[in-house]
């Protein structure tokens, strides 16, 4: 089934607010792979515009969805190919680039304190 565009974007924003309790419990292992994952998508909501502070609000553009979806599309897609053919290190330097923080990332984490 295909999703068409506005729904698309709905369920974006709902994974993103879901997402975003991730960064109140930051240090907690036992939800770090969670935790992970939520850096790695906030780090592409950056990149791609769809999510930045302004004046110390999370303000968020709609109109980006679709780019953020289509590179998360992407990631997954070079982790599979990376599982598929069992390279190991590749999945490695994967998680590490995935858990790596940005000024973005700690402002999320202040900001849910």
């Amino acid at each position: 089934m295909i999703l068409m565009r506005k729904k698309k974007k709905k369920h974006l924003l709902t994974f993103a607010l879901q997402d975003l309790r991730r960064f109140s419990n930051f240090t907690q292992s036992t939800t770090r792979p969670y935790t992970i994952s939520a850096i790695n998508t906030y780090k592409v909501y950056e990149e791609k515009g769809y999510l930045k502070f302004q004046d110390s609000v999370l303000v968020l553009d709609e109109s980006k969805a679709i780019d953020v979806i289509s590179e998360l599309s992407k990631q997954f897609c070079v982790v599979l190919d990376a599982e598929d053919a069992l390279d190991g290190d590749k999945i490695e330097n994967i998680l590490k680039e995935m858990e790596k923080e940005t000024p973005f990332i700690h402002n999320l984490v202040a900001s849910m304190k």
